[in-house]
């Protein structure tokens, strides 16, 4: 995808991590694209008649005008835009959705433009959220002491989070989970390291182990002719959060 006709600068704004959470555990990504775009091209909140912005949204968003009459229509419904009798669109802010979902607003990450690029869109949502999650353990590991301020590791160590604690933010399949989060490593959005350590169990002892102590999480496991201790990936932020202002 091009750049969009509407949006000129290469860093459009910020976005509170808490409301790509919300989208993202009650599956409302989609309408948050559209939301987000319509914000970033309003300037004062107010934008085209309904009929001229599907258009303009259907190109630059690679939709069908259908799609984004749809996705309107359910933001409509959301009180997140209104419309006026004369077909007028106005945008509801940040601070509005904040009081009006009930959700406290505490950080913000960064937005550029190609972020809402159709192929990017959802990889960057992964990357930012699993990157806040990995920032704010970080902030509790250099509270209680456990990294010390001289460590290399104290600004940017990747931490370890479980795949079960992330599905519970995600609100996704193990499988959907993955396949998001391989996809936001691949665009750059976040940077995630496997961690795996080679057993001197065999094969069979595996087997036998595993027929004794069934777990889900089927630790350890036989990986390319070896039995591994499979541990939880490390992760790393790769964009820039802030303090949410109000």
């Amino acid at each position: 995808m091009g750049k969009l006709a509407s949006l000129t600068m290469s860093k459009v704004g910020s976005i509170p991590v808490q409301l790509l959470n919300y989208c993202t555990r009650n599956h409302l990504e989609n309408p948050l694209r559209v939301y987000l775009y319509l914000k970033y091209t309003s300037g004062n909140g107010v934008l085209l008649h309904s009929r001229e912005l599907e258009i303009q949204s259907a190109v630059e968003l690679e939709w069908s005008r259908r799609t984004i009459r749809d996705h309107l229509k359910r933001l409509t419904e959301l009180n997140w835009i209104s419309k006026d009798k004369e077909g007028r669109v106005f945008i509801r802010g940040y601070q509005f959705l904040s009081r009006y979902l009930k959700l406290r607003f505490t950080a913000t990450v960064e937005m550029r433009e190609h972020d809402l690029f159709k192929l990017n869109y959802k990889p960057y949502l992964s990357g930012a959220e699993v990157g806040y999650i990995s920032k704010k353990k970080l902030a509790i590991a250099r509270r209680s002491g456990s990294i010390k301020p001289d460590s290399p590791q104290y600004l940017l160590a990747p931490q370890p989070l479980s795949l079960r604690l992330l599905q519970d933010e995600f609100n996704l399949t193990p499988r959907e989970l993955l396949k998001r989060l391989k996809k936001a490593q691949e665009c750059g959005y976040i940077r995630i390291i496997s961690c795996k350590e080679t057993t001197s169990i065999s094969p069979s002892e595996l087997k036998m182990l595993q027929r004794n102590n069934p777990y889900d999480g089927c630790y350890p496991r036989y990986i390319n002719g070896k039995v591994v201790l499979v541990h939880p990936n490390r992760y790393a932020p790769t964009l820039k959060y802030m303090r949410w202002k109000k």
